[in-house]
C-alpha cells in the first residue's frame, strides 16, 4: 500500500510522490520525493529509496554535531601538508544567533594539487539564497548566485542585478585574503536526462563556485559524507532544518543536514541540481527557492 502525499510549488504545480509505507524513512534520503518546492524525477521504491546505487550508503554525517563555528581549527594560510579531510580557517561570516558578528569559516579539504593549490569546501551550510532571483531558464554562468558570490555586476546574470557591493567575497574575506583566492576555470558539463540534454551553458571563470554534479561524485564515493548541518543562527533563526522539505515524519525531525546547491541542472533548466537533506543524493530543486543551503566552494593558492 502506498503513502501518497502531495507536494506543491511556489508556482502551485501540484506533485503526487509515493513510497511504500514501509520504506517511507528511507525514501526521505534518497529520491526527488525529499523536495518541498521540487520536482518528482523518479518513485521512490523498495531497496532503492535509501541511496543512489552509484554513489553510496545514506545516514548521518560522519561529524553529527551542529554547526559550531567556535570548533577548533588551524588556518588554511599555515596548512603544511594539506590533506583530504583537514579542516581549517579562512574568512569570516555569521554563524551565530546570539551575536551580530562574524566567526571564523571553517573548511573542509577536497583536494590539494600543485596547479591549483588546495580545494576547499566550507564544512557548515552558511547561508541559503536562490539559484535564482526568479523562476527563468538559466545556467551557472547565468543565474544570480554565482554573481552574488564572486560580486559581479548586473551585465553577468540574467536579472541584471549589481552584486558588486553586496557580495559573498565582500562580506567573508578582506583584501588580503582575497588574493590567495585562485581564480580558475570550470568546467559546466551538460546534464542527459531520460535520454535528453539538458545544456548547463558556458564554462566559467570563477573565484567562488559550487561543485558540479560530477565533483560531487569524485570527491564524495559514499553519499551521506555529502551530509552537512547548517550554522546554529541558520538552524535557530532560520527554516533550513524546520521546514517540510521532506516527509515531516522523516527528514524534518531527523535534523540530519541541510540541503545544499550544485551548480549543475536539474532536468530542466529551471531546476538545478541540489543535495538532498536525509541522505545525501543528488537531485534538484525550482532555482527561485529561497529554502536551500550553500556551501562554497574555492581553491586557496599554497
Amino acid at each position: 500500500m502506498k503513502n501518497i502525499k502531495l507536494l506543491f510549488t511556489a508556482a502551485g504545480i501540484l506533485f503526487f510522490a509515493g513510497c511504500s509505507s514501509d520504506n517511507a524513512s528511507e525514501c526521505a534520503s534518497g529520491s526527488d520525493d525529499c523536495d518541498q518546492k521540487g520536482t518528482v524525477e523518479s518513485e521512490c521504491q523498495g531497496d532503492s529509496c535509501g541511496t543512489n546505487t552509484q554513489e553510496g550508503e545514506s545516514g548521518k554525517p560522519q561529524d553529527n554535531s551542529q554547526g559550531d563555528p567556535q570548533g577548533e581549527a588551524d588556518s588554511c594560510l599555515k596548512l603544511n601538508h594539506p590533506e583530504t579531510g583537514t579542516v581549517c580557517t579562512f574568512g569570516r561570516y555569521r554563524q551565530l544567533s546570539t551575536s551580530e558578528d562574524k566567526q571564523p569559516i571553517q573548511w573542509q579539504v577536497l583536494d590539494v594539487n600543485d596547479e591549483n593549490g588546495i580545494l576547499l569546501i566550507s564544512k557548515f551550510v552558511l547561508d541559503q539564497k536562490r539559484f535564482n532571483q526568479t523562476s527563468k531558464n538559466v545556467t551557472w554562468e547565468t543565474c544570480t548566485i554565482r554573481s552574488w558570490l564572486n560580486g559581479l555586476g548586473k551585465d553577468d546574470n540574467i536579472e541584471g542585478i549589481d552584486y558588486s557591493d553586496d557580495n559573498f567575497m565582500k562580506i567573508a574575506f578582506n583584501n588580503d585574503e582575497v588574493k590567495y583566492i585562485k581564480t580558475v576555470t570550470n568546467i559546466n558539463p551538460d546534464y542527459e536526462f531520460e535520454g535528453r540534454i539538458i545544456e548547463a551553458g558556458n564554462d566559467t571563470v570563477d573565484k567562488i563556485f559550487f561543485l558540479s554534479r560530477d565533483e560531487a561524485n569524485q570527491y564524495y564515493s559514499r553519499s551521506r559524507d555529502r551530509l552537512a548541518y547548517g550554522t546554529e543562527y541558520l538552524s535557530t533563526t532560520r527554516v533550513l532544518n524546520n521546514t517540510d522539505f521532506c516527509y515531516e515524519d522523516d527528514c524534518t525531525k531527523s535534523q540530519y543536514s541541510s540541503m545544499w546547491w550544485l551548480r549543475s541542472p536539474g532536468h530542466q533548466q529551471y531546476i538545478a541540481a541540489r543535495i538532498c537533506c536525509n541522505g545525501g543524493g543528488i537531485f534538484s530543486n525550482l532555482v527561485e527557492s529561497n529554502e536551500i543551503g550553500i556551501r562554497p566552494v574555492l581553491w586557496l593558492k599554497k
